[in-house]
């Protein structure tokens, strides 16, 4: 009775998921290869963000702002927060840096596959070309009126540990990434507006 119960919650908790996406998709390939095209020719993003923070061992959420930029050329991505101040997000020629309170803890991805899969994932997340993940993840792909949703979640049993799901909502308009949300595999996430988006 316990494991239907159990069932039961987890079936309720996906339908509940894909309607918050929209309208699930049997077939996106066309979207995929529009969204990849559109962006193919990009060389530089740079956006202002609102961050949301769920930690399960805190009681209230934690929310941040900044500014985020990626470079094609520079192979870089900077997350830089006026709130918190001294905390901040960088991944630059495969090393993955992230900065708390001043302190700053690094990967280097070359020395690390998993770090290098979820660098790979979060380039592919911002750009909109999803040739670099290969058959390593699960997508599922959601659609409304103003949003293209995906949701990726890696097979790796690694990466999972350490990020258990990505969804991504790009813009019908312009497809822009308008939202990104990080769910860790303890169930912590973090998730990413942005706003004031400039692409070139």
């Amino acid at each position: 009775m316990k494991h239907l119960a159990l069932l039961m919650m987890v079936l309720f908790a996906s339908v509940a998921n894909a309607q918050q996406w929209g309208e699930a998709m049997a077939d996106a390939s066309a979207r995929l290869a529009q969204l990849k095209s559109a962006n193919s020719a990009l060389e530089q993003i740079k956006a202002d963000f609102d961050m949301t923070k769920s930690v399960k061992m805190l009681a209230a959420e934690q929310h941040g702002k900044g500014r985020m930029a990626y470079s094609k050329a520079g192979e870089s991505l900077t997350l830089d927060f006026d709130e918190p101040k001294g905390s901040g997000i960088a991944m630059k020629a495969g090393v993955f840096s992230v900065t708390t309170a001043g302190k700053t803890t690094s990967v280097n991805a070359s020395k690390n596959p998993a770090a290098a899969q979820l660098l790979n994932m979060i380039t592919a997340c911002l750009t909109g070309n999803f040739d670099a993940l290969g058959n390593h993840n699960e997508m599922r792909c959601f659609s409304t009126g103003d949003l293209f949703t995906i949701v990726i979640e890696p097979r790796n049993a690694r990466v999972r540990k350490f990020m258990r799901q990505i969804v991504l909502r790009f813009s019908n308009a312009d497809n822009s990434l308008r939202m990104m949300r990080l769910e860790e595999g303890s169930g912590d996430y973090s998730e990413y507006r942005y706003s004031n988006i400039e692409m070139k």
